[in-house]
């Protein structure tokens, strides 16, 4: 049986599991821990009857939100009954393969993305995320990927958070001519000639 632990931050915000300080060396597992522990990601693992048996401190932090999903003791809970029955549902489907759940957001804007993955011993590794309005996608190091100076990197950031050539002018206090300018070092720099083409080069350095 999996034991059930939390993940505890130390000073540095790496985690750190309840007994490890002043222990040896860890072992593999428990360096995969400590790794997952310490994961901007929300993960837990759970059993069928969705008991928590481990989560990281992200995943606590967006329990303690309770916006689409919440911790009531041990138990991971939707915060709509509607859609409690359709995590207990998803969990079922997945017992043979790995799968993704959509919950409608209760400000009706955006989803939950829930994704889980079977592990042995009848249990499950949940990861969950967020789309919608309050949603930016992490990139890799683009200012280095492709050569590009500071400015153009933040314009191409806003891009891809879809704001258009004006918008990203009024948002970081440049004309918007500089702005284009910025855009058509873009388009030479990544090798495309269009915003579309721009963001779909881009979209394999999303992290």
């Amino acid at each position: 049986m999996i034991q059930r632990r939390l993940i505890e931050g130390d000073e540095y915000g790496t985690g750190q599991t309840q007994g490890q300080a002043g222990a040896g060396a860890p072992d593999i597992a428990e360096l995969a821990l400590h790794w997952l522990g310490a994961d901007d990601a929300p993960r837990l693992v759970v059993d069928p009857a969705l008991t928590i048996e481990w989560l990281n401190l992200s995943a606590e932090r967006e329990l303690r939100r309770r916006r689409g999903v919440m911790r009531r003791g041990e138990l991971l809970m939707a915060t709509s009954t509607t859609q409690h029955g359709e995590l207990i549902a998803f969990l079922k489907r997945c017992g043979d393969g790995g799968g993704t759940l959509c919950l409608r957001g209760e400000d009706q804007e955006g989803h939950l993305l829930l994704m889980a993955q079977p592990l042995p011993g009848d249990r499950f590794g949940l990861t969950f995320r967020r789309c919608g309005a309050e949603f930016s996608p992490a990139y890799a190091d683009l200012q280095a990927a492709f050569q590009l100076t500071r400015s153009e990197t933040t314009v191409l950031l806003q891009l891809a958070d879809g704001y258009s050539a004006a918008q990203i002018a009024r948002r970081l206090g440049v004309s918007t001519a500089t702005t284009r300018s910025h855009i058509k070092s873009l388009h030479v720099k990544l090798n495309v000639k269009s915003r579309e083409a721009l963001l779909s080069r881009i979209r394999a350095y999303q992290l």
